[in-house]
């Protein structure tokens, strides 16, 4: 009977053209997940490979993935919690395990058997369980993607209790036993193989090649299309940071400083740091006619935004205007390559993991002001590619400094070799050297 089996498999690959199948397995929103629709792009890059991506539906992947023949998208409603079992966190939870249990190891078992099965963690639980069942029954290979500890985000909520302990039970128990690991960085590579007996493979972000400056005319579009204010409506097809002279886009030399931030609105993130900060400087430059005004642009979804943006209403201030936006998939880059500072508020739960949202900003050339915190430096070098801060004073400092000669952005550019060369290691390059030797195995 195996061999009937193994041998539809091979008529299957050979009638479809393709000699290896993997299956991409997200326990979250696909459109959110970069990281893993980019290990999509790269396995569909590789000859005679079909990828299926799976995970819940939600925002849009990016066009890479959405118009690739060689890569079918696999997707589930976020799950539901019925309010019968609502108003009880362990029922709740219980429910939540058994839908995503029986969603998607449905859509595991029902589509072309894949020789390996790429799962990203956290969540570990049930994704690791269910990534072990499948690899079982299916005959395939297992490979994960830790990109930080499940157990350290639950704490964050629900402190060092029992199902903290459990969670990293579980965790710990099923995070062995694949046929090959990625980390996001050399410490977790040594703390997985230290204290997990887990070996791995370091897989940095790196960002794709559609990270990249963006030209004033593609950044004047973009303004164009967000409908961003002006300073005053005399000036016609203008935005607050460009305008038009005879047929061409322009900065404009009287412009705020563009301050961008993307963030998840999770509890790992404390944004009242920056929002202090912006405080401070507001009352800085009120008082100094050499500084700039600046406009935050926040980007991203999550349980605390409605919160945040409440606190960003009461502000009030003279010198500093702020918004929150979700952006297309395309759009993304383009803001980030049409600002002057990135700020990352992201602080590891784990200690272990990286921001990718600096990964982002350096591929566009963006200068980043991120919060410290352990294995930071594997990827922001303070004063060499950005700054490092640990407290709202220490941004506000760091903000003035950066933009006291703005527009001309003399100090701002002070970091453009050390990005430069962060720029010149791309995700595909990257990923055929560290990660695609793991599939031919």
């Amino acid at each position: 009977a195996r061999q009937r089996v193994r041998h539809s498999h091979r008529l299957e690959r050979l009638q479809e053209d393709y000699h290896m199948r993997v299956a991409v397995l997200v326990l979250g929103d696909v459109g959110r997940s970069p990281r893993m629709q980019y290990h999509t792009m790269s396995l569909a890059s590789l000859p005679k490979t079909k990828v299926d991506l799976i995970g819940y539906s939600g925002s849009e992947c990016r066009p890479e993935v959405r118009n690739n023949t060689n890569i079918t998208l696999h997707q589930i409603p976020a799950s539901y919690v019925p309010a019968i079992f609502a108003w009880n966190f362990l029922f709740r939870s219980l429910f939540k395990v058994a839908y995503q249990i029986f969603g998607f190891l449905w859509i595991l078992m029902t589509i072309p058997r894949f020789d390996y099965l790429l799962v990203q963690t956290p969540p570990a639980v049930p994704t690791l369980v269910i990534a072990h069942l499948a690899c079982f029954l299916r005959r395939s290979k297992l490979v994960i993607d830790w990109h930080n500890f499940g157990y350290t985000i639950l704490e964050l909520t629900a402190g060092n209790g029992m199902a903290v302990r459990v969670y990293r039970w579980i965790e710990k128990t099923f995070g062995k036993g694949a046929h090959a690991n990625f980390c996001v960085t050399n410490a977790m590579k040594e703390e997985l193989a230290s204290h997990w007996d887990v070996h791995g493979t370091v897989l940095y972000d790196r960002p794709p090649d559609f990270f990249k400056r963006s030209t004033v005319n593609e950044a004047h579009q973009l303004f164009q299309k967000l409908k961003l204010p002006t300073f005053s409506d005399d000036i016609p097809n203008a935005s607050v940071f460009t305008q038009m002279r005879s047929g061409n886009a322009e900065l404009r030399s009287d412009r705020p400083a563009l301050i961008v931030s993307s963030t998840s609105w999770t509890a790992d993130e404390d944004f009242s740091i920056l929002l202090d900060a912006l405080k401070e400087y507001d009352m800085e430059s009120d008082a100094s006619s050499h500084l700039p005004r600046i406009m935050l642009l926040v980007t991203g979804k999550g349980p605390l935004k409605e919160y945040y943006e409440n606190q960003m209403k009461t502000l009030n201030l003279k010198n500093v205007t702020m918004g929150t936006l979700w952006l297309e998939p395309e759009d993304y880059p383009k803001l980030l390559g049409s600002s002057d500072i990135g700020i990352s508020l992201h602080k590891s739960s784990s200690g272990f993991d990286l921001p990718m949202k600096v990964v982002d900003m350096f591929g566009c050339g963006l200068p980043v002001c991120a919060v410290g915190f352990p294995c930071l430096d594997e990827l922001v070098k303070h004063d060499r590619n950005g700054k490092v801060f640990g407290s709202s004073l220490e941004l506000k400092d760091q903000l003035v400094d950066l933009l006291s000669d703005f527009p001309r952005k003399n100090k701002l550019r002070e970091f453009e070799r050390e990005i430069s060369k962060f720029q010149n290691s791309r995700w595909s390059e990257n990923w055929m050297r560290n990660a695609a030797p793991v599939f031919s195995t």
